[in-house]
């Protein structure tokens, strides 16, 4: 069945045997014709086989298929070489044992226009249905199993080469009418259904577009009739494998009318079923996280995706609907002040997209909210050391750097992180320091991590360290605004009042009528005690942005502090037409106005 991998269909009709002679007649049998005879010998064909030494034989067993055309490849250089100097069209690939090679070739085809459209075999030795159903997940269009006979491979290789030549008209026709269906058009994706009944490739899924047809209609007998044609036909799948994908795609369609019906007990059990039968087609997975979700099931749920995570790690397929659909159950779950069961849901989440470096991102950014910050900081150190992933480890490092050290120190040396050899105090800092090297040997021109690191030397008392990570973050792009802000913003933070002077001096010269640097001296020359150098630079800075609230409660505040009462209420007063409802003004009016009375 078509799903979310882009996997064609196994053939549903059982390969052609030959009649049985009549008893007692001993005319001998017709010879068998030679492989020459069957047409392969006209297309060009890549055996990708980097197990040759287990599995010797396959080149010749396939040769003797009539695949005369045959070039082999036993590493994946040599593949990707033989792909970009010949036009193939059929790619066989060998997958005994992990296969990890076979699974990189996989997705480096898929992710080329020019090798998308390449018909895709997989030789295995397993007999395992689960496995296979794996095996296909990673995006081939058959699976042959060892050992391997010359009428069965000249079959299936045959029957792919003429679908992937002669069906695409009718696959397309399939697409559009499922498109149609999901538009709402029922009529015109129903006409279109009908039409492809009579494509034995075809028939189960126009039946099960005919079913959702029916149930967007609410006539569930006509729907139930057409889900019992299409649980007949496939029941009567060749092969175990086509049978799973075909049921599972059927229940999935139970699972659908159970829905509609308001059924939620029947719509679980359908979608569990579809859910069994195959694990590795996502829309299987999402359908019934979203149900059980519904029904608060958090157990179940649970239990779902740490089967999910069994099934997927192997291979990078995208997990986005799944992430997406445990992203809305923890939302709802904080909302309902149910952190627990959100603090489950994203150590599932991470487990299952262990390869993501956002969704590790997104579950240290929750646990940081929760106050587990010693956690997030081994987690995260565990995983960028993995992922090799900059963002994360700017994240690490700035997590470090703004974290209590006396606090995260004692945590880290509790759990045997970090540099053994230094104080409690200075563990996380020199941990920051080195997840932000890192970062910078990922990502150099990025100044994000120069900044960091600036911020680490100038926490660990090393100015001149500090000042010559900056000199290289201005070197990387001088008319860029964001750079100096974020620069001036951590000095400032720091306290490292001589270099954030400096910075501030040049940038008021490439920015001169930019509020945000007006507001920066301003801070700057509050954090020094002066005042009235303060009220210059927000003065300046109202004139750019005259409605700016924030500037002018920074300057109303001041001219209070001053006891300068007047102005203090003038600014109040200006300040309460723009934010009526907000307390800090109302307190703030109150006091300059008894003070200017008094």
């Amino acid at each position: 069945m078509t799903d979310n991998h882009k996997v064609l269909h196994l053939n549903r009709r059982p390969p052609e045997t030959e009649p049985a002679a009549p008893p007692g007649d001993k005319a001998p049998r017709p010879a068998r014709p030679p492989a020459e005879a069957n047409g392969l010998s006209q297309h060009q064909v890549l055996l990708f086989h980097p197990q040759q030494g287990h599995h010797s034989h396959l080149p010749s067993t396939l040769r003797s298929c009539g695949l005369t055309n045959l070039s082999v490849a036993d590493s994946l250089e040599q593949a990707i070489q033989q792909l970009v100097s010949t036009r193939f069209h059929l790619i066989l690939a060998s997958h005994f044992g992990e296969a990890r090679a076979t699974t990189l070739l996989l997705e480096e085809l898929k992710s080329h226009d020019a090798t998308a459209g390449i018909p895709l075999i997989a030789v295995t030795n397993t007999n395992d249905v689960k496995e296979v159903l794996r095996i296909i997940a990673k995006g081939v269009d058959e699976v042959l199993i060892e050992p391997l006979s010359q009428a069965l491979v000249e079959q299936k290789i045959q029957s792919l080469l003429n679908r992937s030549q002669v069906a695409e008209e009718r696959r397309q026709q399939l697409k559009t009418a499922q498109a149609l269906l999901a538009g709402g058009r029922l009529p015109d994706a129903e006409n279109l259904f009908l039409a492809l009944l009579t494509d034995p490739d075809l028939a189960l899924e126009a039946l099960l577009g005919l079913a959702v047809v029916q149930i967007q209609r609410q006539k569930w007998d006509e729907a139930k009739s057409l889900l019992k044609r299409a649980a007949e036909g496939a029941r009567s799948s060749p092969d175990k494998i086509s049978l799973h994908r075909n049921l599972s795609e059927t229940f999935y369609a139970y699972g659908q009318l159970h829905e509609a019906r308001k059924q939620p007990p029947a719509a679980a059990k359908s979608y569990r079923t579809a859910f069994s039968l195959n694990p590795f087609n996502l829309k299987n997975l999402v359908a019934l996280l979203a149900l059980l979700q519904k029904e608060d099931q958090l157990d179940e749920i649970v239990a779902v995706l740490r089967e999910a995570a069994d099934n997927y790690p192997p291979f990078s397929q995208p997990l986005d609907q799944v992430a997406a659909c445990i992203g809305r159950m923890c939302d709802r779950f904080i909302a309902l002040g149910l952190n627990e069961h959100a603090s489950k849901l994203y150590r599932e989440l991470a487990a299952i997209k262990h390869q993501d470096p956002e969704v590790h991102l997104k579950v240290a950014d929750y646990f940081v909210q929760e106050g587990r910050v010693a956690q997030v900081v081994r987690g995260l150190a565990e995983v960028s050391g993995r992922l090799k992933d900059p963002d994360l480890l700017h994240r690490l490092g700035t997590l470090l750097l703004e974290s209590d050290p006396q606090t995260l120190g004692s945590a880290l040396d509790q759990a045997g992180e970090g540099p053994p050899s230094v104080g409690v105090i200075d563990r996380p800092l020199l941990m920051a320091k080195q997840a932000f090297q890192q970062a910078m040997l990922l990502e150099p021109d990025d100044p994000r991590h120069r900044l960091g690191l600036a911020c680490v030397e100038l926490k660990l008392g090393d100015t001149e360290a500090a000042s010559e990570a900056l000199q290289r973050v201005e070197e990387t792009d001088l008319t860029n605004l964001r750079i100096y802000l974020e620069v001036i913003r951590a000095l400032l933070k720091e306290r490292a009042y001589d270099l954030a002077g400096a910075w501030l001096r040049e940038a008021s010269g490439y920015f001169p009528k930019e509020p945000e640097v007006a507001r920066l001296q301003a801070e700057f020359f509050l954090l020094q005690g002066d005042a009235s150098r303060a009220i210059s630079a927000l003065k300046m800075g109202l004139a750019l942005a005259p409605d700016d609230r924030e500037m002018l409660l920074t300057l109303a505040k001041t001219y209070l502090q001053a006891r300068e009462f007047s102005d203090a209420a003038f600014y109040f007063e200006r300040l309460s037409k723009l934010s009526p409802d907000d307390p800090r003004v109302r307190e703030g009016l109150a006091a300059a106005l008894s003070g200017r009375q008094g």
